[in-house]
């Protein structure tokens, strides 16, 4: 019966190819904006084509990198003199902490073109400063990836100051530009990586292989079933033999192909409500399988669904985060039904070739690292069990590491108890917002909600070591994508223990940990104008919480700090700076770094 049923699988897939040609969806998004669904129409998106960029227009970029030479350039052709970058100036010029990689040593000659001498015109970066410790401020890598600024200079541009001032300014803009543009870029990789792992989990050249020898023909679900996929796929095929020419029947193909995906997306993220952090519909087996035809027919319509609706989110007025968000809880609900099936089908299969594999072998095999059930208890480190590589294995890394934590990472889960009622919270918030459960534990148990009733009952040790727990999690892979400001953990928490009650414990541990470290020591706060912030913050670790919890990072805020250190009008008037400045600042944002900026003097 096995190989009756390979045989019909791969007849089925030649005569629905044959019919359907098997070439990728060619509708271009402009095509299909007269017949894309509410809220999804042609004059509410950018152009996005086959190339896939995202978010409608981004910036045209050059090779003109903010290096340190550009920035010695900048100042002979302002002065007239020939400038070296020292050791000091490059510790102040760089850009987040990754670009101190890019600086190298040399003088920059004058050019032969004409220069405005600016007399008396001096290094403004030439800093013997120290830290609270005494010792001199040192750049460390960064987990962030390095930036090079690029941008397309404007002919018009004639600043009427010096470079330092206005072409600095520019620079740094574009370079926050740049970054939300890689930002995107890496949305959709994340995206891609993910929608494939939750239907083919097992990387293998045969992507029907789940296990070591274990098939899963594609279709099964069309040819075992009288699902509603399989319905739809015979009255297409019906309607593609009726329609006229060949060329009409590609159109007519992806069109309806492309707009029953749509659909399904529109339904099961709920792209009609643009408010953030609602549930996603729960998924059923009907929907799951319209999803496994849909990848089986034509991965590609996967790719091409993500950049239309990216490119209409500014119409849906929907974040970027919001979206995300929802589409990586679509493919975790995707994954846990992929794996329950594959499951059945392996535990079948060994135990039908292999006599060690017996079901009474299999089933309490299963139920210990609970891989008949969708989204099971989080594991701490079960890979030292010795059969625990082999399930890793088919269940890819995504899910594994999702499923199995090394205590060794983070720490053990917290052994914490919570009411059913907080309990039912967290579960619905795994399914259907995408929480992850062992994160939401682990914030719990650092802020000490739900188990501390007097937090003067903290000492020293617990402080110190929640906020070490703390930015270790802010740095974990877990943020990279989505930051936990606007993250599914952060929410749920917030659900699960109220959001005044969320500050009121992160407020106290981060100011107690102030009052520990005792402010910026006996050196006063002269030393941070010339220090990048990176080095500031490692003798303030509350204030990194702080900032990544109000939807910042490290880097943003370098950027912020060179700008105004190079032009004083943005120095003096935070309100004009935050108006030209490239991104979207919410007014608490504004806010904390106002003050911020203040406390430290810079």
């Amino acid at each position: 019966m096995e190989k009756l049923g390979y045989a019909l699988d791969m007849l089925f897939q030649l005569s629905l190819f044959a019919l359907l040609d098997t070439s990728t969806c060619s509708i271009a998004f402009n095509e299909l904006a007269s017949h894309a669904s509410p809220g999804l129409h042609g004059d509410s998106i950018y152009k996005t084509g086959n190339q896939g960029r995202i978010g409608g227009p981004c910036v045209k970029e050059a090779k003109l990198n903010l290096h340190p030479s550009n920035i010695q350039q900048a100042c002979t052709q302002a002065s007239g003199k020939t400038f070296i970058i020292t050791e000091e100036d490059r510790k102040a010029i760089e850009i987040g902490e990754g670009l101190e990689e890019d600086i190298k040593q040399g003088k920059v000659k004058k050019k032969p073109k004409k220069k405005k001498k600016n007399k008396g015109h001096t290094s403004r970066w030439q800093s013997d400063k120290t830290s609270p410790t005494g010792d001199s401020p040192k750049v460390h890598n960064s987990e962030y990836s390095k930036n090079d600024i690029e941008w397309e200079p404007n002919p018009k541009f004639q600043p009427k100051v010096s470079l330092m001032e206005g072409g600095v300014t520019q620079k740094l803009f574009e370079s926050v530009t740049k970054s939300e543009s890689e930002r995107g870029l890496a949305m959709e990789e994340d995206f891609r990586s993910r929608i494939k792992a939750s239907f083919r989990p097992r990387e293998s050249k045969d992507t029907s292989e789940i296990f070591e020898g274990v098939i899963k023909p594609q279709w099964r679900h069309f040819i075992d079933s009288k699902s509603q996929a399989s319905v739809f796929l015979e009255e297409s095929v019906q309607s593609l033999q009726l329609s006229g020419k060949n060329g009409n029947k590609i159109k007519q193909r992806d069109r309806l192909f492309f707009d029953k995906l749509l659909e399904i997306f529109k339904t099961q993220l709920k792209l009609s409500n643009h408010q953030d952090h609602i549930s996603i519909s729960p998924m059923d087996s009907e929907t799951y399988i319209f999803l496994q035809v849909f990848w089986d027919l034509n991965a590609e319509l996967y790719f091409r669904i993500y950049r239309f609706i990216c490119s209409a989110l500014v119409k849906m007025k929907m974040s970027r985060f919001e979206f995300q968000r929802r589409v990586v809880t679509l493919t975790n609900q995707i994954t846990q039904k992929t794996l329950v099936e594959n499951w059945n089908i392996i535990s079948r299969s060994l135990a039908q070739k292999d006599v060690k594999f017996t079901p009474a072998i299999m089933e309490p095999f299963g139920e210990m690292f609970q891989l008949d059930r969708e989204f099971p208890k989080v594991l701490d480190a079960p890979q030292m069990h010795p059969m625990a590589p082999h399930f890793k294995a088919w269940m890819s890394d995504l899910e594994s590491n999702r499923r199995f934590r090394d205590p060794m990472d983070i720490g053990p889960r917290p052994t914490i108890k919570l009411s059913s009622d907080v309990s039912e919270i967290l579960e619905e918030a795994e399914r259907l917002n995408g929480a992850d459960p062992w994160n939401v534990y682990h914030w719990i148990n650092c802020l000490g909600l739900g188990q501390v009733e007097n937090l003067e009952d903290l000492n020293d040790l617990d402080i110190s070591t929640s906020v070490d727990i703390i930015l270790a999690l802010l740095h974990s892979p877990n943020y990279k994508i989505i930051p936990w400001y606007e993250s599914p953990d952060r929410a749920c928490v917030i659900r699960m223990f109220t959001e005044e009650k969320y500050y009121q414990h992160l407020n106290y541990i981060c100011n107690r940990l102030q009052k520990m470290s005792g402010g910026s020591g006996s050196k006063g706060n002269d030393w941070k104008q010339e220090a990048p912030v990176s080095e500031i913050l490692k003798y303030q670790a509350q204030d990194k919480v702080m900032i990544y919890d109000h939807g910042l990072d490290v880097k943003l805020m370098q950027t912020i700090k060179m700008t105004r250190q190079y032009n004083q009008t943005y120095r003096e008037d935070w309100e004009l700076f935050f108006k030209s400045f490239p991104l979207k600042v919410k007014p608490h944002q504004k806010e904390f770094i106002k003050i911020w900026f203040q406390q430290n003097h810079i």
